[in-house]
């Protein structure tokens, strides 16, 4: 039986609040060592399964769960899905500018379907993840995370966070390639 599609576009954007804070200060001060382990400050570290912190296997997790939510309330594949790309990543205070982009790889492999987005921290001024076209926007808040497709319809930006640099971990579901 299949879910009855939405019939907004903006009704495929969801937030869930359930990262734990324990959890969400984990994922923050790994990434945080990370930097300081590299001795410069680096905007964007990828987890590796052999970590010591399970950190992979952390956001892994979130998105699995966030994802088996998100088709409970909207239709969406569940077969040869892979999830990919994890990256942690900071945006520094009053840094940057707002890019319209939607996250698909270009070319022959064009296989992202959904990105989710893990808010590590609250910004209370800037910051928001923006979809323009359709007046939606998710402000940062520590342990929600963010998801919706990532293609053409849903055209988004990240605006530069003003109060306080923003912390997230990142990863996308993909179509199975092999």
């Amino acid at each position: 039986m299949y879910q009855q599609f939405p019939t907004k576009v903006t009704d495929l954007v969801k937030t869930y609040n359930i990262i734990p804070e324990e959890r969400v200060d984990e994922m923050l001060s790994w990434f945080l060592g990370k930097q300081k382990g590299l001795g410069y400050p680096v905007r964007a570290v990828s987890p590796e399964p052999q970590d010591p912190i399970p950190i992979f296997d952390w956001i892994s997790e979130i998105t699995q769960d966030v994802y088996g939510r998100y088709v409970q309330e909207c239709p969406g594949p569940i077969d040869d899905l892979e999830l990919g790309d994890f990256v942690v990543r900071v945006y520094p205070q009053n840094e940057g500018e707002s890019t319209y982009k939607f996250d698909q790889n270009v070319g022959e492999d064009v296989n992202r379907l959904f990105s989710v987005i893990m808010y590590l921290n609250t910004v209370e001024e800037g910051g928001e993840n923006e979809f323009p076209n359709y007046g939606l926007a998710s402000r940062p808040v520590k342990g929600k995370v963010l998801i919706f497709p990532c293609n053409y319809v849903l055209p988004h930006q990240d605006n530069v966070p003003i109060s306080e640099a923003k912390y997230v971990a990142t990863s996308y579901i993909n179509w199975r390639t092999s």
